[in-house]
């Protein structure tokens, strides 16, 4: 490999920043949706494991 060639140390990807931008714009759209598919395995879910796991994802998205 040749010194100096690439992206220097520390330097931004603008590209996979911009991608990651516009899939986070995309996946905003789904944020209600996905909240209440979270609400009704916890509230209905046969699976203990399940209402745990999506109270525990409503708790840490609601309170980091």
């Amino acid at each position: 490999m040749r010194e100096d060639s690439g992206r220097p140390a520390g330097a931004v990807n603008n590209a996979t920043s911009e991608f990651k931008f516009k899939l986070s714009e995309l996946a905003r759209e789904y944020t209600n949706d996905a909240l209440d598919t979270l609400v009704e395995v916890m509230q209905s879910s046969q699976s203990d494991s399940a209402r745990i796991a999506a109270a525990t994802a409503i708790l840490d998205r609601g309170y980091g």
